[in-house]
């Protein structure tokens, strides 16, 4: 329980600051980023298995951030 006090904690003041310090689209990366790391973190510490799916999951999620952080949105042009 203490483990998910503070790493919801530290995600929030992570988010939190993300949000101030650049544009939302690229603080909105960290919610994407974070699953993959925790699946590599399962991997590497406690040794779990990866299987295909997860693999292929992880490229999808990792490629779609990186065209977000690449790329990032533009503001919408209104036409008045």
């Amino acid at each position: 329980m203490f483990l998910t006090l503070v790493c919801t904690a530290v995600g929030y003041a992570i988010f939190y600051w993300l949000l101030g310090s650049t544009i939302p689209t690229l603080a909105n990366t960290f919610a994407y980023i974070v699953p993959v790391i925790a699946v590599f973190l399962g991997l590497v510490i406690l040794g779990e298995s990866i299987n295909s799916q997860t693999i292929i999951a992880t490229v999808v999620i990792s490629a779609g951030v990186a065209m977000m952080i690449i790329n990032p949105a533009r503001k919408k042009l209104t036409c008045n």
